[in-house]
């Protein structure tokens, strides 16, 4: 019985560092590195950059990341997704909490917008200390959710290169937001998600 008790654990610590090995892959092929280096005390870890982009005249790119190990998402501007896939690293691994996922989309610096926007509004952040963050462009928080100012600035309208950006939260499983301008990425009738509708239009 004893000799059975060890295999067992020795099969299952093979495992677990099969497992590892694999998640340390998936996270550095999914995020390029540049020759920059960021010193975390053990261990000196390739720093990244994000993909590079040319936002028009008075917008700036909002990114989603992707945290490999339980699943979530996180929407932010370009200097919080830098500080976050950066800094959130495990020495001698590498192993990172974020990723980057996607570029959703541009969003407004400021309230007058840019020519052809069209009436704008912001878009409030709201944060929940189970972790969860919210974005809407209501001004009240919801019940439980503090307020971390706003993101940016989104179109109220649809119109030409303007993109709606869709809200989805998950039912099943662990919770966790979903935003994004391609609706089909979720969909309707999902057994795992559902549509909190349209927040607002960005470019």
């Amino acid at each position: 019985m004893k000799i059975k008790n060890l295999l067992l654990v020795f099969f299952a610590t093979l495992a677990f560092a099969s497992c590892k090995k694999d998640l340390q892959t998936e996270v550095t092929e999914v995020i390029p590195a540049s020759k920059a280096t960021l010193d975390k005390g053990k261990a000196v870890v390739s720093a990244v950059q994000l993909p590079p982009v040319t936002p028009s005249p008075g917008t700036f790119p909002i990114y989603r990341l992707l945290n490999p190990f339980n699943g979530k998402h996180f929407l932010c501007g370009p200097e919080e997704a830098t500080i976050l896939i950066n800094t959130y690293v495990e020495p001698g691994s590498g192993f990172r909490l974020w990723v980057f996922d996607k570029l959703v989309g541009f969003a407004f610096g400021s309230s007058s917008g840019v020519q052809g926007s069209g009436a704008v509004q912001p878009l409030y952040r709201y944060y929940k200390n189970d972790g969860d963050h919210y974005y809407s462009n209501s001004s009240t928080p919801p019940q439980y959710y503090v307020s971390e100012g706003t993101l940016g600035f989104i179109a109220t309208t649809p119109g030409p290169s303007k993109r709606p950006l869709y809200s989805f939260y998950k039912k099943r499983g662990t919770f966790d937001r979903f935003y994004t301008t391609d609706f089909n990425e979720i969909g309707n009738d999902n057994a795992d998600w559902a549509s909190e509708g349209v927040i607002g239009y960005i470019f």
